[in-house]
């Protein structure tokens, strides 16, 4: 089940976030692929599929120095232990062409069980869309959380609309 929420964080803790990630000083790292480029969809070194990104949390560690951005969500989200957190920015394109489908987080190559979110932080016609026929829309403060299983599988496309898309990426273990 996909379960898409509006409006989740509250007003202040959004704002907050939005401010850094849209700031000019906050560190964003470039990525030839917007998939895992050992993902056999991943279109690593086309230069339509790149990203800027920054991990905050991967495999039981904090790797960057704005964990305190983004711990206050985790507890708000009531997440024990996350497996990945991870902010994902595209810039506008000329197609909203599919990035590629896939699922978040895996271990040696396997589909961990765990949940996936994703909270957009900005408000493009880039939506994400999932095997399921389903889709979420890309929408200011909308959380969309689902399982990590091929079931799952997702694909971003990209925005023609706006200049960035942002997006927080979380994956954790759900007890």
């Amino acid at each position: 089940m996909i379960e898409i929420i509006d409006n989740y964080l509250p007003e202040d803790l959004y704002r907050k976030t939005k401010d850094v990630l849209e700031g000019n000083t906050f560190p964003w790292f470039y990525c030839d692929s917007v998939l895992d480029p050992t993902d056999p969809q991943s279109k690593s070194g086309d230069v339509t599929s790149y990203q800027m990104t920054h991990t905050f949390y991967y495999r039981w560690e904090w790797s960057s120095q704005f964990a305190p951005l983004v711990m206050p969500i985790l507890e708000y989200m009531d997440v024990f232990q996350p497996l990945r957190v991870k902010a994902n920015l595209t810039f506008k394109a000329e197609e909203n062409y599919e990035t590629g489908w896939h699922i978040d987080f895996r271990l040696n190559n396997k589909p961990q069980k765990c949940k996936t979110a994703l909270l957009y932080f900005s408000t493009t016609n880039g939506p994400t869309l999932f095997k399921t026929g389903e889709s979420a829309d890309c929408v200011e403060n909308r959380l969309v959380v689902f399982d990590n299983t091929p079931e799952y599988s997702h694909t971003g496309t990209m925005a023609t609309d706006k200049l960035r898309r942002i997006v927080l990426n979380f994956n954790w273990i759900d007890y």
